[in-house]
């Protein structure tokens, strides 16, 4: 055994016997202990007695074991994160990083514990992260950014955290999000490139009767009845600027596509200056996901 192997050596004299041992008591109990020995000789370099020490290392044992097991759930917690996550202690070296941050990087965990950020990924220095992660240190604050990787064509969402070992760090990848924000972007100047290269007039209400969105041409013509060039989304619709039989005219229509009707009807606008205005307005209600009208899209064309 190896126990039995040690003392062999003590006794010829190649090192001291020492050893780390685990035994059952008479109670049944186990029991770490640590042992310490030395060999005696005799004037003739022959082993005469053996004389040594043993202390109960138990708690430690139990407690390393802990500490491994805990280790473990931590490893196991941090491979879970689907985001790239890693952490780094206030010399700016790395205590951990998941799978997710190593193979986005392509590395591995083993290389970088220990390394400081700044050599590990040299190209951070003087960049909008390596500023964020001194701020976070520095002021033990969070903070958020979104940034872009030309390597990957990517962009990412950066949260960092201050912790009692130094700066933990997530980067989600929110690529798929900005490309629909952009194309949402492209989708809203089409619309109002189509909306507004047209004279007829086009505008949305909420239930309120309050201006949604309108194109030029009808906030062109709201300006002239008026008198006002600064009209805005929240605005009322019925601002009285129209002869009062027209206003209760229009204030009806809304009315009645708020209840729930698609019409049209022909209709004639006294502007000032250039007499009467007579166009063919359709009125069509707008409805959310449970089929409840939530305001009126309306359409105007010069006949």
């Amino acid at each position: 055994t190896y126990a039995q192997q040690q003392v062999e050596s003590a006794l010829r004299g190649d090192e001291d016997y020492q050893a780390e041992l685990k035994i059952i008591t008479a109670t049944k109990t186990i029991k770490y202990v640590k042992t310490y020995a030395k060999v005696l000789f005799d004037p003739h370099q022959q082993p005469e007695r053996m004389i040594g020490v043993m202390w109960d290392i138990t708690w430690q044992k139990q407690a390393e074991v802990e500490l491994i097991r805990y280790s473990e759930r931590l490893d196991t917690v941090i491979e879970s994160i689907t985001d790239a996550f890693f952490i780094i202690d206030h010399e700016w070296k790395f205590i951990s990083a998941n799978q997710t941050f190593t193979h986005l990087n392509n590395t591995t965990e083993e290389k970088l514990i220990g390394r400081n950020i700044w050599e590990a990924f040299p190209q951070l220095k003087g960049s909008s992260l390596q500023k964020t992660y001194q701020k976070v240190m520095d002021e033990n604050i969070s903070e958020n950014l979104e940034i872009y990787n030309p390597a990957t064509q990517s962009w990412y969402y950066v949260s960092a955290y201050p912790s009692k070992e130094g700066l933990a760090v997530y980067a989600r990848d929110v690529t798929r999000e900005k490309e629909t924000q952009q194309q949402i972007a492209f989708s809203q100047k089409n619309l109002d490139a189509l909306i507004n290269n047209t004279a007829d007039l086009i505008w949305s209400l909420d239930k309120d009767m309050r201006i949604i969105s309108a194109n030029d041409a009808y906030n062109t013509m709201l300006a002239t009845l008026a008198g006002r060039t600064d009209i805005q989304p929240g605005d009322l619709a019925i601002t009285g600027a129209y002869e009062a039989h027209a206003t209760q005219r229009f204030e009806n229509y809304y009315h009645r596509a708020l209840a729930g009707a698609r019409f049209t009807v022909e209709e004639s606008i006294e502007i000032p200056g250039n007499g009467q205005f007579y166009v063919e307005v359709s009125f069509n209600p707008m409805y959310n996901e449970e089929g409840q009208v939530i305001g009126i899209s309306c359409f105007a064309r010069d006949i």
